[in-house]
Formats: structure tokens, C-alpha cells, sequence
């Protein structure tokens, strides 16, 4: 078969599965062979990773909230000095997201991802342990550019490996997030009034949580491994739009 031929038995193959004359993956008369491939299926395992990870890169600031007077009453934090907790995740999330697309580039995706993900974790449990205001907001820029490169990459994972799909995807993702954020604050004003640590214990266990994240790591490094030479090198296409979801590169 020639080159020309080739692109228009898959284009004439995809519209007849579209009109429904016989099921993706399954030919006319039951021939597998004779279908075109499953483009359109979806990597439920690199969807669970998505949830896992969306979900655990909000706790780690919305946890602040419900503790913040205790955590001033202790260090004598003025007001002033109590909103940089909260505001400097945000301002990392904006900032960082340039640099993102070239440490993926340079260094790998999942690389990248992995050590943001730890970051993140750590500075939760760190920011716990915190004996002073410095460490306390020292601790917060560790918690916010975890967030920061992961959500960046993430947001190009989706764009690259769901094309079709982004906007569902998206909603997923950002669903996640949603979710995360919800018990986060449910929870960390239970745990810190019945926990012996007071606030350290209602922002701490989030770093522990945070755990789950990395499982969602392994999950999409297994997933770049089954999709094989349909991924791009070193993460490069993968975070080409760190933060722009809508019009397809």
C-alpha cells in the first residue's frame, strides 16, 4: 500500500466507526484486524494519577485558613506578616510557571515532577516544625513552588497526552483541585482542636498525605512507559503551554 493510500483507508475506517456501522476496535464481520486502531481510548491510570495528584496540591494552602489566629497567636505574627503564608504559593504559582517548560526540557518531565512533588511534601511537614516566622514563610516558598512546577506540568500532561479531550480533562483536573481544597479545610480546624499539636498537627498531616501524590507519579511514569514512542522526549511537548489549555499548538 502507498504512502496516499495509507492516510485515506484510516480517514474512510474512523467514519464508518463514527457512523456507527461497526464498534471501535471491531471489524465488520468480528475482525479485529480490520480496525482502526483505539485512538480515542483513555489511560484510566494516567486519569487516577491526574485525580491523586489535583487533589493533594491544594491542602497544603487552604490548611493555612482555618489555623491562621492560632499560628499568629504563637509567633505574635502581625497581619500583615500572616498573609504572606497564603500569598506567596499564589505568587509562585504565577512566576514559576515560565521557567517550568525549560527545567522539563532540561532535566525531564517526570524528573521534574517528582522532585516538585517532594518538595511539596517536605516543606508541609517542615513548615510544622517551624520554630520562627522566617522558617515559617521560608517553609510556605518550598510549599508553593512544589505546587507551582507541578501544576504547570500537569496542566501540559493533559494538553499532550488527552488532545482531544482537554476541556473534559481540564474539568476533571480542576475538580480535583476543588476537591482537595474542600477537605482540606473541612478537616484541619477538626484536627488541630482534637490533635495534641494544636495547628502543627492540622498543617502537617497534609505533607503526609501528600504521599499519595507520589503514587500518582509512578502511575504516570508507568503510563509514559506503555505509551512508548508516542510520548516526546524529555517532556518537551508535554509542557510547550504550561498554563494556556484552549487552542491546540
Amino acid at each position: 500500500m502507498s504512502g496516499n493510500e495509507r492516510p485515506l483507508n484510516s480517514l474512510i475506517a474512523k467514519l464508518i466507526v463514527k457512523a456507527g456501522f461497526v464498534q471501535d476496535g471491531v471489524g465488520a464481520a468480528g475482525n479485529t484486524d480490520a480496525a482502526p486502531p483505539a485512538a480515542d481510548t483513555v489511560d484510566w491510570g494516567l486519569l487516577v494519577a491526574i485525580v491523586l495528584v489535583a487533589v493533594n496540591l491544594r491542602p497544603a494552602i487552604v490548611s493555612i485558613g482555618p489555623v491562621l489566629p492560632a499560628i499568629q497567636r504563637e509567633f505574635g505574627a502581625s497581619h500583615a506578616t500572616a498573609s504572606f503564608l497564603t500569598a506567596i504559593p499564589d505568587l509562585l504559582m504565577g512566576l514559576l510557571a515560565l521557567p517550568t517548560p525549560w527545567l522539563a526540557r532540561r532535566f525531564g518531565r517526570n524528573p521534574v515532577l517528582l522532585v516538585s512533588l517532594l518538595l511539596l511534601c517536605a516543606s508541609t511537614v517542615v513548615r510544622a516544625f517551624a520554630s520562627n516566622t522566617a522558617g515559617l514563610l521560608l517553609a510556605t516558598v518550598g510549599v508553593g513552588a512544589g505546587i507551582a512546577v507541578a501544576g504547570a506540568l500537569f496542566g501540559g500532561l493533559i494538553k499532550a497526552r488527552f488532545p482531544d479531550r482537554v476541556a473534559l480533562l481540564m474539568g476533571i483536573y480542576a475538580t480535583g483541585l476543588s476537591l482537595g481544597s474542600t477537605i482540606a479545610a473541612a478537616l484541619t480546624g477538626v484536627a488541630a482542636d482534637h490533635a495534641g499539636g494544636g495547628w502543627r498537627v492540622g498543617v502537617g498531616m497534609w505533607g503526609v498525605f501528600g504521599l499519595l501524590a507520589i503514587v500518582g507519579w509512578r502511575m504516570v511514569v508507568r503510563s509514559d512507559r506503555n505509551a512508548g514512542d508516542e510520548l516526546p522526549t524529555a517532556g518537551a511537548i508535554a509542557v510547550r503551554f504550561p498554563f494556556a489549555w484552549g487552542r491546540r499548538g
